[in-house]
């Protein structure tokens, strides 16, 4: 006889589990059918111990365990993936219903029984993981999956392969699909109908194949899975946006070391984390490793509104600051750069971090931003038709929550008239792009300007087919829809410098090489921050240096992986500042906690972020300290708990 702890499947399985006894035995994954209350249910077994094992809190029990009703005949999801979902869970200090949530698609869990498949014996393994490191170009990537899909398959070994967006994984289905009879893919762009069949077919399958899919079908069974690959791992698309706030790389590669299978960690730039890794014992890079992260002539820096780029002098800053010319989105060298291309009838790029006309505004008075009441981030300005008087009018927009207001001219906190729009945005480069080129087609590709998928597939298509000059100005949304560009143009990348992360230099370095990568000529980087000093990578292209400078400098100030950091925050009335803040430090007072105090929601609200800089050998993958692990399980689910998150605030 055994006692189960099962997840009941209802409208969220973010529920903790619940305990009953069976009489016949049942394996981890499985399927039952359980009573609850007047109910019966679905659920899958967490976890399975024999009775005789826990008899002691048999007796001690204050409720009577009810039996299950029904045992199916196959797995929702193998050992591998429920053992890997307990441990991602005590690293995050959140349930397993939560994570098993964020790695499986909700229509699976609204009808598991449609998707159950078994687990042959033989696939249980005892092998050794290993870690393996692929840095080279896409196009030498892709070289060596093919090799690989080669050797595994006279092996008559299956290969996964994770990418971070459904448009990845298009993409390099295409590139695979040819000569493989048995390459497959999964996203949730497929229909319910079209993922029951391939699901079948793959779990059905006696014989190895490639299935290439988002993160979600990582629990996906197939025929000796012996290779697990994090396809652009540099990605921040890996990084849910949504409690919990789990990195999903640190899941695959659990889930692989648990299966016994190969981990390969593959992208163009691989980031700091890792590189680190070098320094496990299991852990190895593939050779050759692409030691110069980009190509000559391939990037074009181009230091706007300052000659020298050499560190100036404060007497040569205020002089430029003093003689200072009209505003210009475009330098010289950038314009003359457009107009050839426009001449050549070119597919052309245009890149800017930003949505709207302008992505901030200030009061120059009192200094501050004019943002949302409801979720305390800055308003972003855009220009919108009326649909009934068709006038142009200016509207504030959020960008976090969608809320949409008039513009309003005073400011909000001191009502002064002298309010200034700063910032370059997607509008504002197309209004400039108008002006200079009134007779080229220009389009926009952000969260705002292309909401559903026909808005984007139109400007898509127009992009494709067309046999004249086109330019598309747009965020990092544009990137994996853009197959092929002759020409790009990074507008600015200045605003990315002012965050709080610890983690910009990479994220700035995987955005211009998945540019590079794209563009068939040299693409131009427009900057006044990015010089020989914060990041001599883009002059040199050597990788080794940098990767080494950037990991004695996260040393140095104690960032990951050196340690595991953790921010909690809080939003709470101001008018309890001073009690929440001695209490909040008083229960995080063992682990020497900093303190910050934000704006918050509204005006009468404040927001707490506690940062913690944790030892590692209190708090890994492995092992996690039962007390902070108590503190951090008994806040509320309003309460945001991120590990080693890419920004502090």
């Amino acid at each position: 006889m055994q006692i189960l702890q099962v997840i009941p499947i209802t409208q969220s399985i973010n529920s903790e589990t619940l305990t009953y006894f069976s009489a016949k035995k049942v394996s981890l994954g499985q399927l039952v059918t359980v009573p609850l209350r007047k109910k019966e249910i679905s659920a899958i077994v967490v976890s399975a111990e024999s009775v005789v094992n826990m008899k002691t809190q048999l007796r001690g029990a204050s409720y009577q365990i009810r039996n299950i009703l029904d045992i199916h005949n196959g797995h929702v999801f193998s050992p591998t993936f429920l053992t890997t979902s307990i441990a991602v869970k005590n690293f995050y200090a959140s349930t397993t219903g939560r994570i098993i949530e964020k790695f499986v698609p909700s229509f699976i869990l609204k009808k598991p029984e449609d998707y159950l498949f078994s687990i042959p014996k033989e696939n249980n393994k005892t092998t050794t993981s290993q870690t393996y490191i692929l840095q080279r170009p896409f196009v030498d990537r892709i070289s060596y999956y093919k090799t690989l899909i080669r050797e595994k398959s006279l092996q008559k070994k299956s290969i996964h392969i994770i990418c971070p967006t459904v448009q990845w994984s298009i993409r390099l289905f295409k590139e695979l699909e040819k000569n493989n009879k048995y390459c497959f893919v999964l996203h949730n762009e497929l229909t319910k109908k079209k993922i029951r069949e391939q699901h079948a077919t793959i779990t059905q399958l006696e014989k190895p194949s490639i299935l290439i899919s988002t993160p979600l079908f990582i629990d996906t069974y197939q025929y000796h899975k012996d290779t697990i690959i994090i396809e652009k791992e540099a990605s921040d698309y890996y990084r849910s946006i949504t409690a919990p706030y789990v990195d999903s790389r640190i899941f695959i590669h659990n889930y692989a070391k648990y299966n016994g299978s190969e981990c390969v960690f593959a992208d163009a730039i691989v980031r700091p984390e890792t590189w680190y890794q070098k320094t496990d014992i299991n852990t190895h890079v593939i050779e050759p490793c692409n030691k110069k992260v980009f190509r000559a002539d391939s990037l074009r820096l181009i230091h706007q509104y300052n000659k020298n780029p050499k560190k100036q002098t404060d007497s040569e800053r205020i002089n430029e600051l003093t003689h200072k010319k009209e505003f210009s989105l475009f330098s010289k060298e950038t314009l003359d750069t457009l107009k050839t291309s426009v001449e050549n009838k070119e597919k052309i790029f245009l890149y800017t971090p930003k949505k709207s006309l302008a992505p901030i505004t200030v009061c120059n008075d009192c200094g501050n931003v004019a943002q949302s009441p409801t979720s305390g981030r800055p308003y972003a300005l855009y220009i919108k038709t009326h649909p009934q008087t068709r006038v142009k009018e200016r509207i504030f927009i959020c960008n976090t929550t969608g809320e949409s207001i008039p513009a309003f001219d005073t400011c909000q906190f001191c009502n002064s008239w002298n309010m200034k729009s700063l910032g370059i945005g997607t509008e504002r480069i197309q209004e400039e792009i108008q002006k200079i080129f009134p007779k080229v087609d220009s389009y926009i590709i952000d969260g705002t300007h292309t909401k559903t998928k026909k808005q984007l597939s139109e400007v898509i298509t127009e992009y494709e087919s067309s046999k004249k000059a086109i330019i598309i100005i747009g965020t990092q949304k544009a990137i994996a829809y853009l197959e092929t560009i002759d020409t790009s143009i990074i507008v600015s990348l200045d605003s990315f410098f002012s965050r709080l992360s610890y983690t910009i230099h990479t994220q700035i370095l995987s955005l211009i090489n998945e540019i590079v990568e794209k563009t068939k000529n040299s693409t131009l980087l427009q900057s006044r921050n990015i010089t020989h000093e914060s990041l001599p990578v883009l002059h040199n292209g050597l990788y080794i240096e940098y990767i080494e400078h950037e990991l004695d400098e996260r040393k140095k100030f104690n960032y990951p992986p050196y340690i595991t950091m953790c921010t909690i925050t809080r939003h709470i009335q101001k008018t309890h500042i001073k009690k929440e803040y001695q209490l909040l430090n008083e229960s995080f007072s063992a682990y020497n906690p900093q303190i910050l105090v934000h704006p918050g929601r509204t005006k009468a609200q404040v927001r707490l972020i506690i940062i913690l800089e944790l030892d590692t050998k209190i708090w890994n993958q492995e092992f996690q300290d039962q007390t902070l692990q108590a503190i951090l399980s008994s806040f509320d689910r309003k309460i945001e708990i991120r590990f080693n998150p890419k920004d502090l605030v």
